[in-house]
């Protein structure tokens, strides 16, 4: 049993890298090649209380920036807005996910693309724009998005997440691809339930920074503790050691559509 632990741990490392390693991509601004670094993305607002004291922390100590995906932004209070406004006094993003977190494919599959973008899109993206909110990037809740429902938000969006699956056999073209005007990118989770150590997820920044290239990964909560849906901050923390240390750069969503536009 524990040597069949050990390969299926091995398998899951090596997925981790060859998916960092074939899907990162060297984004160019005119002939220049942009700095190294990492887009880190968080989804889901129930975790905001655990994001706030570890992102101000993180911020002061390594200028860390990240996105940060909201849904039920109808439910939130006064708190809850201010603290969202401190996010972005920190330098991150506030993108949004949707009004209720819903399966975009599946609701879709029973009502219709145009339901889906009135009741999970368009509402919420309105209570946004009253608090001071206009998120420009989207991301899928559970990773689920097909080309229609993609085509239909692009107008909504300038850029899109989804997720590639932990258990990926084999890789796509690249580890994402950024349109000239919006387009659909993937991140690899690293909360504690994804089956990769920090130091698969290190040789992505390696291969990141030797390249030139960009990373993007995404989370849920953030705690002291090795929870599931949870990065644990001693992750956060070696990540952020590492980009600082090798002069790299923490991307936002958005960030990744500016150096393609500039």
């Amino acid at each position: 049993m524990m040597i069949r632990k050990l390969i299926c741990y091995k398998i899951y490392a090596f997925t981790l890298f060859a998916i960092l390693y074939f899907y990162s991509c060297r984004l160019q601004s005119g002939s220049e090649t942009i700095s190294a670094g990492v887009a880190i993305t968080f989804d889901d607002v129930k975790y905001l209380e655990d994001w706030l004291p570890a992102v101000e922390r993180l911020n002061t100590n390594y200028e860390f920036r990240a996105t940060f995906f909201v849904d039920h932004f109808d439910a939130l209070g006064d708190k809850e807005i201010d603290n969202l406004h401190r996010l972005i006094d920190w330098g991150s993003e506030i993108g949004y996910h949707g009004l209720r977190h819903r399966d975009a494919v599946r609701y879709c599959a029973d009502n219709s693309v145009d339901k889906y973008i009135e009741e999970e899109i368009a509402d919420g993206l309105q209570l946004m724009g009253e608090k001071g909110f206009f998120p420009a990037s989207f991301a899928y809740p559970m990773g689920s998005r097909e080309k229609e429902i993609d085509n239909a938000l692009l107008p909504y969006f300038r850029i899109l997440r989804g997720t590639y699956a932990e258990y990926i056999a084999k890789p796509p073209a690249s580890f994402y691809q950024v349109r000239l005007h919006g387009g659909v990118i993937n991140a690899v989770k690293i909360d504690t339930d994804a089956p990769y150590a920090t130091s698969d997820i290190l040789k992505g920044l390696s291969y990141a920074l030797q390249y030139n290239c960009i990373i993007l990964l995404y989370g849920h909560g953030i705690s002291e503790q090795s929870l599931p849906m949870y990065v644990p901050c001693s992750r956060l923390e070696t990540l952020c050691t590492f980009v600082r240390d090798n002069h790299m750069v923490f991307y936002t969503m958005s960030d990744l559509i500016q150096n393609r536009e500039n």
